[in-house]
């Protein structure tokens, strides 16, 4: 794996320093309102005891796997729009593989069932629908879910074999198990092909640090800022929102501590293809102040959590940075094996923004 040397960002966000708190309290300034800090570890979510009690149960069995490059990885995310996460638990990276999805209520986990290919399944936010596709050789079969009742309920299948065409196969296309022609079958997945759809699963490898970092510091930013930090960021996004000038990028933020001071940073990635970057921006106090670079690597960034370094992965290589030592070498480093991937957490759109800083 190719390595750059990158010299420390670490003076560009610490030592901060405002010339009126530098100054002496006269009788005619009023007391500063003093700040209390959260401790993201401080807030209580009660799925956050299944969750890794699960993470720990699926650890000790034969479905974990630790193998570099196809390891078992994990993910949160909100699939049923109720304010509580999903576990989403993928075995490994496998062409067949699906994953498992957990949901909590009444203080247990409860199954939903296995779905998707490759390690992944695929969500599509604006329809909060799940797809659970398979590509075969020279076909296609998959079906589009929602989650009713406290369960995920089929919405429609759909099966297509034209890629076995010159193999003399007799080409059928199918919605619903009824056999249709090919504009229809075409029209019937339109709707669902021309939404953006998220591949979820791989965000966590598994390791105590990226496990506690997830169940107890991941959901919590929106109550460890204070009111001020929210406004803030509230206000760049929403500016983000209105200054994009291509929506077909989809850009999406995230929340994430960095340098491990339990404030987090805020991330901005401007897309998901592959010359996308990453916009990195920190509180100075209450301020937001945006972290120098270019960020290029698909609209996501990597994290260490165990070391505090953080990577963009292109295809010429690692670029590798660091916000919490001032003598930082990419020479030095190596992998502690507590990855994350971050920046596209929430869609960049307004209902988010407003979700994630209620």
């Amino acid at each position: 794996m190719k390595k750059f040397r990158i010299l420390s960002l670490i003076t560009a966000v610490l030592s901060v320093c405002t010339a009126f708190g530098c100054q002496e309290k006269t009788e005619e300034e009023p007391a500063a309102e003093e700040i209390v800090k959260i401790s993201p570890r401080s807030i209580v979510f009660d799925w956050q005891y299944v969750y890794n009690s699960k993470l720990t149960e699926f650890m000790q069995s034969s479905e974990y796997s630790s193998a570099e490059g196809n390891e078992s990885m994990f993910e949160l995310y909100d699939i049923t729009n109720d304010g509580t996460p999903e576990l989403i638990i993928s075995p490994d990276g496998g062409r067949t593989t699906k994953c498992e999805i957990y949901t909590s209520y009444n203080g247990s986990v409860h199954s939903l069932g296995s779905y998707g290919n490759n390690g992944e399944v695929g969500y599509i936010p604006d329809m909060s629908v799940v797809c659970d596709e398979f590509q075969g050789n020279g076909f296609v079969i998959g079906k589009y879910l929602s989650f009713v009742n406290g369960e995920f309920s089929e919405v429609m299948t759909y099966y297509d074999n034209t890629a076995s065409a010159s193999n003399g196969a007799v080409i059928a296309h199918k919605i619903n198990d009824e056999d249709v022609s090919l504009p229809e079958y075409d029209a019937a997945l339109k709707e669902y092909k021309d939404k953006y759809t998220e591949y979820l699963g791989r965000k966590y490898t598994f390791g105590s640090e990226t496990i506690d970092y997830a169940i107890q510091c991941s959901e919590s930013w929106g109550a460890v800022l204070n009111s001020q930090q929210k406004e803030n960021c509230k206000k760049l996004l929403q500016s983000a929102v209105t200054g994009s000038d291509d929506n077909e990028l989809q850009p999406a933020f995230e929340l994430c501590d960095l340098n491990n001071d339990e404030t987090p940073e805020l991330i901005i990635s401007e897309g998901s293809s592959e010359n996308s970057s990453c916009r990195i921006y920190y509180f100075s106090d209450n301020e937001l102040k945006q972290l120098e670079g270019a960020y290029r690597g698909s609209g996501v960034i990597w994290f260490d959590i165990e070391n505090n370094v953080f990577y963009a992965s292109t295809s010429d290589g690692n670029m590798y940075w660091s916000l919490a030592s001032s003598d930082f070498s990419a020479d030095n480093y190596q992998s502690s094996g507590n990855i994350m991937q971050f920046g596209r957490k929430y869609l960049l759109t307004e209902e988010n923004i407003l979700k994630a800083f209620k």
